[in-house]
């Protein structure tokens, strides 16, 4: 059979989890030198074979060159696991790690290979799934006869490293080259890991291969990238969460909506006394600043959700494509059937809840338009007119006092995490912005900035300062910026 395992580790540059995932990715690597004998540079592929501790670190060495490319590699070969190559590539907003072992040295089988595997780089904790796009372990193999899908996984079987579910030997999916694959298992839908047997006709190995691990360039093969778009796609869903927040923020619109209405019907009664009708407005006036404040909410994750949409048709579109390079008989078969459904459905999914939470948005100004007329605008009532002047617009900094307030955030804040924070304290959610690992801390900062000045908030310069302050206050840089702003410093 030759066994050999290609295990991919798919893991965002950017975002909360960014440098855990990079750090567990770091950790295999060396792991990789130290315990798989992979201690030598590849040379043909003109890369390092070290990686430095952070994303920061891999950024300013490598200068992160253009996506598809090899940024490490090194290769050794293990006394018992055979060659092992190993090889770190960046793909726009991601990266991968792929590690080829085997075939072994003795008569083993892919037990034995994933035995080996497990002493370098499993099973990870917790917070490294939650970090990691996803991972995939692909065994392959060759067989003398390939006669049918089903017949060759049943004679798979014994030599599997995983309990497989009970249908698996009749979800193969057969390739026009005449390779065949199957998933041990196609549940649950947002799984992190996938474990993946994929056989040729013997004579075949070369292809496969080349379709699996490596053509001998610095390209990554078609299946690896097909892998990395389908992984992202289950990223996403599990950030998704089956909608869970945006709904949250829908129902309670809904029901302050629905109280709303009641009060203004109630307040249109001509039975209603004086302080039962002060008692009502008062209370109507907090549920209109509620779905005011709902209202708002639902804009933003709408907004987050079309960015969701539009990564998820990308991200399908992209795997559809590398299927070009090795089309699957029948595309709505075994696994492939399965990637495409579930992007189908999470695209459906999302449009849906987008056209709920625009549905109840439109009902709540609907409502409020009515009860302005009814009680008159929040800034006012009708019968005690507000003598509170019209806010004040808030300072902005000159153009001068802005680049410098932007080099000094991509200075102090230019990991993605400590980024991350600091805009999202200052109201720029995570889904809008600019990733500082992959542009480069003063790019993405610069485009954050301007995000920002486009709208979003009322005070963007302010809101910046504040948030940066809270975390820095004594930097020189945050406290001009602060005094220009008439922002009060606490020392």
């Amino acid at each position: 059979m030759d066994p050999a395992l290609v295990v991919y580790l798919f893991a965002p540059l950017g975002g909360p989890g960014a440098q855990t995932a990079y750090e567990y990715l770091r950790v295999v690597w060396e792991a990789c030198r130290s315990k798989l004998h992979m201690d030598r540079p590849i040379k043909k592929l003109s890369a390092g074979s070290t990686l430095p501790g952070s994303l920061t670190g891999l950024e300013t060495v490598t200068g992160l060159p253009p996506t598809g490319s090899v940024l490490a590699a090194q290769a050794g070969r293990d006394p018992e696991a055979g060659r092992g190559e190993a090889l770190l590539r960046l793909h726009h907003e991601m990266i991968s790690l792929a590690v080829r072992l085997g075939p072994p040295v003795q008569e083993h089988d892919w037990r034995y290979l994933d035995a080996r595997w497990a002493t370098v780089g499993g099973p990870p904790p917790p917070a490294v799934d939650d970090a990691l796009l996803g991972r995939a372990y692909v065994y392959l193999g060759h067989t003398g006869i390939l006669d049918g899908p089903a017949a060759v996984a049943r004679r798979l079987l014994p030599s599997l490293p995983a309990v497989a579910s009970d249908d698996w030997a009749d979800r193969g999916a057969a390739t026009r080259s005449g390779h065949v694959v199957w998933e041990f298992a196609d549940f649950p839908d947002a799984r992190v890991t996938r474990q993946i047997v994929a056989v040729a006709a013997r004579g075949r190995d070369t292809a496969l291969s080349a379709w699996l691990w490596s053509r001998g360039t610095a390209d990554m093969t078609p299946f690896g990238y097909y892998l990395l778009q389908t992984a992202k796609i289950r990223y996403l869903a599990r950030l998704w969460d089956d909608g869970r927040r945006v709904r949250a923020t829908r129902i309670a619109l809904d029901a302050t909506i629905v109280e709303l209405s009641r009060l203004l019907a109630e307040l249109a009664e001509p039975s209603v006394d004086g302080n039962r009708l002060d008692d009502r407005r008062a209370r109507a006036r907090d549920l209109r600043l509620r779905s005011q404040a709902a209202v708002a909410a639902l804009a933003v994750q709408s907004a987050e959700i079309g960015l969701l949409v539009h990564a998820v048709d990308i991200a399908a579109s992209n795997a559809r494509e590398a299927l070009n390079a090795e089309a699957p008989i029948e595309p709505s078969v075994g696994l492939f059937g399965d990637d495409a459904a579930l992007s189908a459905l999470f695209s459906c999914r999302l449009a849906d809840e987008r056209q709920y939470a625009e549905r109840s948005a439109a009902t709540a100004r609907e409502v409020e338009g009515l009860a302005a007329v009814a009680l008159g605008p929040l800034a006012a009532t009708p019968d005690t007119p507000s003598t509170t002047p019209a806010p004040r617009e808030p300072r902005r900094l000159t153009d001068e006092d802005r680049d410098a307030l932007v080099s000094a955030l991509a200075q102090v804040f230019h990991q993605p995490d400590a980024a991350l924070q600091v805009l999202e304290d200052a109201g720029l959610s995570p889904a809008l912005q600019a990733l500082t690992g992959v542009l480069g801390a003063l790019t993405a900062w610069r485009k954050n900035v301007t995000e920002l000045e486009n709208g979003l908030v009322r005070d963007p310069h302010g809101q910046l300062v504040r948030a940066a302050l809270v975390r820095y206050p004594h930097n020189g840089m945050f406290r001009t910026a602060a005094r220009r702003l008439g922002i009060p410093i606490v020392d």
